[in-house]
């Protein structure tokens, strides 16, 4: 860091640039290093600040700054070696630059060498008095003597209050200008000055110490040259609460390159709310207007601002031009009031910390969301890994309550990322990315995640959630859900193997097409799933649920003997173990079914069926459409592959006992088979060849044998199913009349089935 001389007070920190007078060119030969000098000599480099009082602040090199040196191409850190204005530099880390031109940044924490961008950051450092760190300098020469210039101004803030319990956490300004963000380095007469043009309107500064309001403290900020408008300046306290203070400047805040420009405030009151109008109450939330309030109200969530009790109301349509910063919200409840909010410019998840590992328009819920619409033009994601991003939804990345809510933004989301099997899933929603409640919601967005890391087995996507152990009722998608690497993509839910918690899925319908493409080989995590209500649920219940989307499932890996994928019109994997298993009923799907692998692989085998793809305790459903699957093997299509009408895959060993429990009743389906040796469709597609051959009465069939083999059917618990002529039921009438003798009461209502329209008639819901 760079000190002043004694008679200065505390300052902030970062990097700029200058343009020196040529002298002869200097170039390193191999024997020899180049000796760099840096030079802060106030007549030549104008390094000296100065105040409107007349007065000056002199900096000084500091043996423990860092600075970078570039010729373009190769680049490395240098340390004054001694503290003074002036100091020799020797070398702390990297190639050493040869010229013929050297490029000088001080600090080097603001500048990556990966794109040689120089930053002002949103969020800085706090400072200690008397030190001045990283304030922006920069140089340029074509030989070793370094003539460094300031390239920002600098704002004073003075702050302080009357309380004498609350104490200073830290300072966020916002104005109508960037104050942080990538800076370019242009000519300003004899020198340089620093310009933003991205970024960030708004920069957050901590405080060094936690003085209370009454002792008062000073901030100093590093600024590029101009007129900042609108400048707001937000005060919050140490620990986080529910209150701040929020100041409008009355003027606007002119900065000058090298001068201090001081602003006082000595009115710091802390209150309850950055929203100007309610109480808070039900009977008068807090009313969000526009997006100055969506701004505001953000980025005091995003400090710690809780309204823990309170109500919110959106009062209008709101368009948002600047990228939105998800925020945390704890609330009773936010009543979306059936507006609409825009987001034009899409996400900015810069700003998600590793304490905050979701996004989305708010990035963790406490309390409900009701009645609100996202709209905007398409987002695309790919900037998330540094921040951490584990769950994003379009409008919520985790927790809480959804009703009646709405998204219509198409979102692809791109990541490299490698995980851990042990670590939560990254997830995916057109709602809500992980664990949240939904009900009487809809996305029609068209939702896109791209896994390119084969490496990674723990990921979901659902046109409502990613990842529940909730529910989700009353919910529709009609968006195409494409999850790329992704294993669980499902319709309505991605879903998980956890047998941790309970989901409920019901009275909700899919009518996008859903795919899904797996590409791990793990021996444990081998499986893909996919399905057109969820892609799996292995505790709970899929009731009153209705697919008409197609549903494809693709396994993609290379070189492993065992990849399977599961797909389902309901879902694609419905079982764990005997005791853990997903009870579907009154469920129906009438679209095209397709599982199938593309690589030279006998150990893949492809599953597909109407309801489930693997497994579950059905009754009371129907399936259309047609069964496709089929396994590539030795440069052709092989026998590998099986479809069953209501369940694709169950397996049992010797023992008669089923790892993968389930059964079928009551349940039809006048759906054909295509591919594999499948095309004698039966209840069942393949069950295990380990289980018992039997002459029982009720039998299963598995798909590998043309006229299929009976097996016990005792062992599955009480199965017993029924096919009939897709003929005998083309006005829908009879198979009304079988599926209602097995209706049963569902969360205490009676959900009676009744003849649809079309070609055929498919049955719906009363």
């Amino acid at each position: 860091m760079k000190k002043y001389l004694p008679i200065l007070a505390v300052i902030a920190a970062l990097v700029a640039c200058s343009k020196e007078i040529v002298s002869d060119e200097i170039q390193a030969t191999p024997e020899e290093a180049l000796t760099f000098t840096a030079s802060m000599d106030k007549a030549l480099t104008r390094t000296t600040l100065s105040d409107l009082g007349g007065g000056s602040y002199d900096i000084v090199w500091q043996t423990s700054d860092l600075i970078r040196v570039t010729d373009g191409t190769n680049n490395a850190v240098y340390k004054p070696t001694t503290a003074a204005t002036q100091s020799s530099l020797s070398k702390y880390d990297g190639t050493e630059p040869t010229g013929p031109t050297f490029y000088a940044y001080y600090p080097n924490g603001y500048y990556n060498t990966s794109t040689g961008v120089f930053t002002l950051p949103e969020i800085r450092s706090s400072y200690s008095t008397g030190t001045f760190i990283g304030f922006p300098m920069y140089a340029q020469s074509d030989n070793t003597d370094l003539h460094f210039k300031n390239v920002c101004g600098l704002l004073e803030l003075t702050l302080s209050g009357a309380s004498e319990s609350d104490r200073f956490g830290k300072v966020v300004l916002r104005a109508n200008e960037y104050l942080s963000g990538p800076m370019s380095i242009v000519a300003d007469g004899g020198a340089y000055k620093a310009e933003i043009t991205s970024g960030s309107k708004s920069v957050t500064v901590g405080m060094s110490t936690t003085k209370k309001l009454s002792d008062g403290i000073v901030v100093y900020l590093p600024l590029p040259a101009g007129t900042y408008t609108d400048f707001t300046i937000e005060v919050y306290p140490s620990a986080a609460g529910d209150h701040y203070a929020r100041k409008i400047a009355n003027k606007n805040i002119v900065i000058v390159r090298s001068q201090v420009t001081p602003i006082t405030i000595s009115t710091i009151a802390f209150n309850v709310t950055p929203l100007s109008k309610g109480t808070g109450t039900s009977e008068n939330p807090y009313q969000i207007e526009s997006e100055d309030d969506i701004i505001a109200l953000s980025e005091a969530c995003r400090n710690g601002v809780s309204f823990t009790g309170k109500y919110l109301k959106v009062m209008n349509n709101i368009t948002l031009t600047a990228a939105h910063k998800p925020f945390k919200l704890v609330c009773e409840e936010l009543d979306g009031n059936n507006k609409t909010i825009t987001l034009n410019s899409g996400y900015d998840l810069s700003v998600v910390q590793s304490s905050e590992p979701y996004a989305g328009f708010i990035s963790s819920l406490t309390g409900t969301v009701k009645n609100l619409t996202l709209a905007g033009s398409d987002v695309s994601i790919t900037a998330v890994e540094s921040a951490n991003v584990r769950s994003f939804g379009a409008l919520l990345g985790y927790g809480g309550t959804v009703r009646g809510c709405h998204n219509t933004i198409n979102i692809e989301w791109t990541s490299s990322r490698t995980e851990s099997v042990a670590a939560a899933p990254l997830a995916m929603g057109g709602i809500s990315g992980t664990y949240t409640h939904v009900y009487n919601s809809e996305n029609t967005g068209n939702l896109t995640f791209t896994l390119t890391n084969v490496a990674n087995p723990v990921s979901a996507l659902g046109g409502i959630i990613g990842v529940s152990g909730g529910t989700i009722s009353g919910c529709t998608n009609s968006g195409a859900i494409y999850g790329d690497g992704v294993r669980y993509t499902g319709g309505l839910l991605g879903g998980t193997d956890s047998s941790l918690s309970t989901v409920t899925l019901d009275r909700s319908s899919n009518s996008g097409a859903v795919t899904g493409i797996y590409k791990y080989s793990n021996s444990s995590y081998c499986i893909g799933m996919a399905g057109g209500i969820a892609g799996s649920v292995v505790k709970g219940t899929i009731t009153n649920c209705a697919n008409t989307g197609a549903v494809i499932g693709q396994h993609n890996t290379t070189g492993y003997s065992g990849p399977i994928f599961q797909a389902g019109g309901i879902v694609g994997k419905a079982a764990l173990t005997n005791a853990v298993i997903c009870i579907i009923k009154n469920c129906y799907n009438t679209a095209d079914i397709i599982a199938r692998t593309e690589y030279d692989n006998v150990g893949f085998k492809p599953f597909a069926a109407g309801i489930s793809g693997s497994g579950g305790e059905i009754s009371n459903c129907y399936t259309g459409g047609t069964i496709y699957t089929k396994a590539y093997s030795g440069g052709s299509y092989d026998n590998k592959a099986y479809g069953g009408g209501i369940i694709g895959y169950m397996w049992h060993d010797g023992s008669f006992t089923p790892a993968y429990q389930g059964g079928v009743s009551y349940s039809y389906f006048p759906s054909q088979a295509l591919g594999g040796t499948t095309s004698n469709m039966r209840t069942i597609g393949y069950v295990s060849k380990d289980a018992k051959e039997t002459t029982n009465v009720t039998t299963f069939y598995k798909g590998e044998d043309s006229g299929g083999t009976k097996f016990n059917a005792s062992s599955l618990e009480s199965v017993a199913s029924t096919t009939i002529n897709a003929v005998e039921y083309a006005s829908g009438t009879d198979l009304v009349t079988l599926l209602n003798a097995g209706v049963a009461y569902i969360g205490g209502d009676l959900l009676t089935w009744k003849a649809g329209t079309g070609d055929p008639a498919y049955p719906v819901f009363n």
